[in-house]
């Protein structure tokens, strides 16, 4: 459960969580960071998960397992990597065509 998107990169293989979500990604993990931590993704948990106490939302997979990330030339994957986050949500918004 969390309150918004809070999701950090751990290369370190001997890390022990508990807790928490794992994602094994083939791809940039900068680039999957920055589209799970956008507004577009936590509009989508917003939009299809569990509200808890405290406005704090389930992050559980049967909630989260459906989200897509849509093809992304070469390009538009650096670039996102290389914006800040919120540039990063401007763009994702666009791109998805929603109205956050």
């Amino acid at each position: 459960m969390s309150p918004g998107p809070r999701f950090v990169i751990c290369n370190d293989s001997e890390t022990l969580y508990y807790a928490g979500i794992g994602f094994f990604y083939k791809g940039k993990l900068n680039f999957l960071i920055k589209i799970l931590n956008s507004k577009v993704f936590w509009y989508y948990v917003y939009k299809t998960s569990k509200e808890y106490k405290s406005k704090f939302w389930s992050l559980s997979k049967n909630f989260i397992e459906n989200f897509t990330i849509p093809n992304f030339s070469e390009y538009e994957k650096e670039l996102i990597i290389k914006k800040n986050q919120e540039e990063v949500n401007k763009f994702l918004i666009k791109k998805y065509d929603i109205n956050i």
